[in-house]
């Protein structure tokens, strides 16, 4: 289960432009355009684990369309 989890985190990273830079207690993600980081657990205790990293990538792209403007 947690296998599936951390294959599917990494895939919809991958896809938004976001690499893995640091893996200790967390895994630290960085936007290779902005340069800016994403946290998410090393192991996620609960099935909200991927809604959590989901949001976090939607509000990294909010934040990203309004520095655009």
């Amino acid at each position: 289960r947690k296998d599936i989890m951390q294959k599917q985190v990494k895939k919809i990273m991958k896809e938004n432009g976001l690499v893995l830079i640091r893996s200790k207690k967390h895994l630290v993600w960085e936007h290779l355009d902005s340069g800016k980081k994403i946290t998410t657990s090393k192991t996620s205790s609960d099935s909200n684990g991927l809604f959590g990293v989901k949001r976090n990538i939607r509000q990294l792209q909010r934040q990203l369309a309004i520095q655009k403007i």
